[in-house]
């Protein structure tokens, strides 16, 4: 055969495997139980694939005149058959051969009448018949290849394959299978790698049909009608890992409008497990993929398994919103444009009429937006919502808080706020159940704090830099790259460790210059400490507790801008206003993946205290000119 093959005796079954296999023994299945011939073995090394799951074949096959074909007689013109042996083999040779049959391009209107009669029957090939059923072929108990494309097949139950523990290939496409059962893939199907189930009807498919929790080396669904993926397969992580999946799962040129809920089909509690659990590689090409609140999840949290599972991850484009149309899916999550990421919610799902609601994951709010109504009263009905519900109206609407009934969506353990603040035009009022949870974040969502203030010239510096003094990286960082960068623009800054007075009051200086300045810079490190007896604490909650307290007094005038410098995570912060800041992503992310953490600062802190007279002046003559 030119394979170069290796002869090795198990449990007195002869078996092969190529020369270039590292560990022989590791192509096989279960060869103490197999049956002569049937065994599989490689004919090239897969290291990628579960050993050489998708390289294996038969025994048989490496061997010559081992499958004696059969032959077909048609019995009835309405397509019954049956078949027939050749008639060189004696009856007491029968059972000590292979067999094969074959019949294709013609009008069998089902699988021969006889076919049980030939168990040993390991290759079937009926393509292109008229054939509308499966039957009954579970007596074909060494089956290893079954074709029956472009045929009228409609339905495929659970029992269609069950005990085909040889069953290596199948080949169903082109038929018109509508349905699937769940697990009829893996009913007692160890060896099943090869399926093909492209050009049929499908609408749906289960989750059950789709990870088989066993090697795989190709699922073809591709050119169906698919437009969801079904059902509920609680995962065992354990048998999943000790699996090895492998192989490709071809969804493409379907239906498909979102990216599949791999999460919650397969009811995982940690995107985590989506690279322990998936570990076939898929592909979504020509799907009209929604780039909604759905996607953010994977986009934000497993973009590192997208892109070395997803085929397309790099090259797919957004097919809706119109908005985000041709927009590159990989650029949303490598430029973090995730506000574009929202999920409509209708009428059916709580929105209350006339006005349009949306989802936006990433900034952790509902919007119930009903600015284009001049509404007397406020909706009467409610969106149920984890998060902060933001209500927008129109500036002279008359809103009665008494009209929001509360019980609807808050429970008894939380408060219900109700805020109205006037911007831009329109009253905007926000509508969440807190625990003392949410109060820090309402607030500093109604700061706009990523937009520069106005300078109104009475203060002595631009910005107070706030940090940890014993963190050297971050004082060589401020002191060498920060602090030129931003006095280049004509910046005025106030950094403590260049600029406070040698053996003074330190405490008092602190709490003066920073009334003296209308931005604070905090850098943020895991030594910042807020809270706490260590001398990092009195000095960084020093500057932090009068930082906010000016704020809070003079938010219009001030801001205070956080970098994060160490990526710390708001679940790990036990300050309630940065826990805020860093759920809210209201803070500059050191690790910018634009690289652009210093141009992000400068723009929070508007024009340069030297340069806003000049502005000042240049507006006002403009203005005068005018009239």
């Amino acid at each position: 055969m030119g394979y170069g093959w290796t002869s090795v005796i198990v449990v007195g079954f002869s078996i092969y495997c190529t020369s270039l296999s590292k560990n022989k023994l590791d192509c096989y299945g279960d060869i103490q139980n197999s049956d002569n011939g049937t065994e599989l073995v490689c004919l090239k090394d897969d290291p990628g694939c579960f050993n050489c799951t998708c390289h294996k074949v038969p025994g048989w096959m490496t061997t010559d005149d081992a499958v004696k074909p059969l032959g077909i007689e048609i019995v009835r013109r309405s397509g019954h058959s049956v078949l027939i042996s050749n008639s060189l083999i004696s009856a007491s040779l029968i059972s000590k051969y292979f067999y094969s049959a074959s019949y294709t391009n013609s009008f069998l209107s089902r699988l021969p009448d006889n076919i049980c009669s030939f168990p040993r029957i390991v290759s079937v090939n009926f393509s292109h018949n008229l054939i509308t059923e499966i039957g009954e072929i579970r007596c074909l108990v060494f089956l290893d290849t079954l074709q029956l494309s472009l045929n009228r097949i409609s339905y495929i139950k659970k029992e269609s394959f069950k005990g085909l523990k040889y069953l290596r290939v199948l080949d169903l496409s082109n038929n018109f299978i509508t349905d699937i059962e769940p697990l009829s893939l893996t009913n007692g199907l160890p060896r099943l790698f090869w399926i093909n189930l492209e050009n049929n009807h499908l609408k749906s498919v289960s989750i059950k049909n789709v990870v088989l929790n066993k090697p795989i080396c190709n699922l073809n669904y591709g050119n169906n009608r698919i437009k969801e993926i079904t059902g509920l397969y609680r995962v065992n992580q354990d048998t999943f890992l000790s699996s090895e999946s492998c192989g490709f799962l071809d969804l493409s040129n379907n239906l498909l409008q979102s990216f599949p809920k791999f999460l919650h089909l397969l009811d995982l509690s940690n995107r985590s497990m989506l690279s322990e659990v998936l570990h076939f590689k898929f592909s979504l090409a020509e799907n009209f993929i929604t780039c909604d609140c759905k996607l953010y999840e994977y986009l934000a949290e497993a973009s590192q398994w997208l892109e070395q599972n997803w085929i397309e991850y790099s090259d797919m484009k957004c097919g809706n919103p119109f908005e985000s149309q041709m927009t590159n899916i990989k650029e949303i999550s490598k430029y973090q444009k995730f506000d574009s990421l929202v999920c409509n919610i209708s009428r059916q799902e709580g929105c209350p009429f006339p006005c349009f609601c949306y989802s936006k994951p990433s900034k952790r709010h509902t919007v119930v937006n009903c600015s284009s109504f001049y509404l007397t009263e406020a909706p009467k009905h409610h969106i149920k919502s984890k998060h902060p519900v933001i209500y927008i109206f129109k500036r002279h609407s008359t809103l009665h808080g008494s009209n929001f009934n509360i019980s609807l969506f808050c429970d008894a353990l939380s408060l219900a706020l109700i805020v109205a603040i006037p911007l831009f035009g329109v009253s905007i009022a926000i509508v969440v159940c807190i625990n003392c949870v949410y109060k820090e974040d309402i607030y500093l969502l109604s700061r706009r704090l990523k937009f520069p203030r106005i300078n109104k010239n009475g203060y002595e510096y631009d910005a107070y830099i706030c940090l940890c003094e014993s963190n050297i990286g971050i004082v060589t960082w401020a002191l060498h790259t920060l602090l030129p960068y931003l006095e280049s623009y004509g910046y005025s800054i106030f950094f403590p460790p260049r600029d406070e007075a040698f053996g003074g009051f330190r405490e008092e200086e602190i709490i003066m210059k920073l009334k003296k300045c209308r931005n604070y810079i905090f850098l943020m490190t895991e030594d910042f400490e807020i809270e706490g007896d260590s001398e990092n604490a009195l000095w960084c909650g020093l500057m932090w507790r009068n930082a906010w307290k000016n704020f809070r007094e003079r938010s219009n005038d001030l801001n205070i801008i956080i970098v994060n410098c160490d990526y710390l995570r708001w679940k790990n912060s036990k300050n309630k206003v940065l826990k805020a800041y860093l759920r809210q992503q209201l803070a500059v992310e050191f690790s910018n993946k634009k690289h652009e953490v210093l141009d992000a600062i400068r723009k929070r802190m508007g024009v340069p205290r030297a340069l806003a007279s000049v502005f000042s002046a240049t507006a006002s003559n403009y203005n005068n000119c005018n009239n």
